[in-house]
C-alpha cells in the first residue's frame, strides 16, 4: 500500500447543510508563503480572537476560537459572513464531538441555512465525518462578497487549516 503524504482532509458543505464530498489536500499542495503568514496569525493568540489580516488583505477578518485541538473560524469580508469553517485535528474526540455539536447548532441559526434547508436537520451528516486531521467549511453566497473575495477567503481558509492542523498530520 502506498503511503500519503502529509495533510489534511476537506469536507465542503452548502448553505442548505448538503454535504458536497470529502477531499484530501497534502500539505505540499499549499503555498509555503500562504503558510508562513498564517502561521504568524495564529501564533501568540488567546483561544479565542477576532482580527482583520493585513495589507491587502485587511477588509477580511476571522474570528477564532480554539480549544483541544479543535478550532472554530468565522471569516467575514468588509463585515459579512464569507465562510464558517471546524478544524479537528483529533487529539481529543469528546471536544471534537461537543464542537462538532456547537458548530451545527450555530449554522442552524444562519437565517439562510433555515432558508435554503429542505429539512429539519441540515448538517447533520457532519457527526459522522471520521476523516482526520478535518476541514470543515460551509460557504456563505451572500450578493456582498465578490468572486475575487470569495477566491481569497477560499485560500486563506485552507492555509489557515494547514497551519493549525499540520502538527497532527503524520
Amino acid at each position: 500500500m502506498e503511503e500519503q503524504e502529509p495533510g489534511f482532509y476537506v469536507a465542503a458543505y452548502t448553505a442548505d447543510g448538503s454535504g458536497k464530498g470529502v477531499v484530501f489536500r497534502e500539505f505540499t499542495e499549499l503555498s509555503g508563503r500562504w503558510l508562513l503568514a498564517c502561521r504568524d496569525f495564529l501564533r501568540n493568540r488567546p483561544a479565542s480572537f477576532d482580527a482583520a489580516w493585513q495589507g491587502e488583505l485587511a477588509h477580511i477578518s476571522a474570528r477564532v476560537t480554539m480549544a483541544a485541538g479543535v478550532a472554530l473560524v468565522t471569516f467575514k469580508v468588509r463585515g459579512t459572513p464569507a465562510a464558517s469553517v471546524l478544524l479537528a485535528r483529533g487529539e481529543n474526540e469528546e471536544a471534537e464531538a461537543e464542537l462538532v455539536g456547537m458548530f451545527i447548532e450555530s449554522l442552524r441559526r444562519v437565517k439562510l441555512v433555515q432558508t435554503l434547508s429542505p429539512g429539519p436537520e441540515p448538517f447533520d451528516s457532519l457527526r459522522n465525518l471520521e476523516e482526520r486531521p478535518l476541514m470543515v467549511i460551509v460557504t456563505w453566497p451572500y450578493d456582498e462578497i465578490t468572486e475575487g473575495d470569495a477566491d481569497l477567503v477560499q485560500e486563506l481558509s485552507t492555509h489557515l487549516a494547514g497551519a493549525f492542523l499540520e502538527g497532527a498530520a503524520a
